[in-house]
């Protein structure tokens, strides 16, 4: 009997220079591509920046459309996230640990669940982010906040 192993090697995520470009309707857009496919975007929304382009006189869009484009660039090289459009679908980058979570809360808070329910785990994802900061999830972090409800339990039952 052979074993055979298959190694899938995931494509490094490039990224190019984006360009600005301008439609018919004198609208401002960054186009750019990742790995070969296009996106497009009109404003920073999605990089978490302020910039908007179109919001801007005609005449100034340009410009303000070449400051986005060096958003999104220096936002994607220096390790940004790009979801997609319509979706959390991660386009380009990695999801810090907090982010993975933020998207299982806003689960749940779309659900058919108690108000109390839904400020519980409010509370508990303000906490936890609080304790975790911008670093990944660790033991140290979610014993700490554990040991906060503890205490809490102990207190309040006493």
């Amino acid at each position: 009997m052979v074993n055979i192993i298959l190694t899938v090697k995931k494509l490094p995520m490039f990224i190019k220079y984006p360009k600005v470009k301008i439609n018919k309707e004198s609208k401002v857009y960054v186009s750019f591509y990742v790995n070969e496919k296009r996106y497009r975007i009109a404003n920073g929304k999605r990089i978490g920046s302020q910039t908007n382009p179109n919001s801007y006189p005609v005449e100034e869009r340009l410009k303000v459309g070449k400051i986005l484009a060096a958003e999104v660039y220096s936002h994607l090289n220096n390790g940004g996230v790009l979801k997609s459009y319509r979706s959390e679908e991660v386009v380009y980058g990695r999801l810090r640990d907090i982010d993975y979570i933020e998207m299982a809360l806003n689960t749940k808070l779309k659900g058919n669940y108690s108000r109390k329910y839904k400020a519980n785990l409010s509370s508990i994802y303000t906490k936890l982010s609080t304790i975790i900061g911008g670093d990944k999830l660790s033991k140290e972090s979610v014993k700490k906040m554990l040991d906060h409800y503890h205490v809490k339990h102990i207190i309040q039952h006493c």
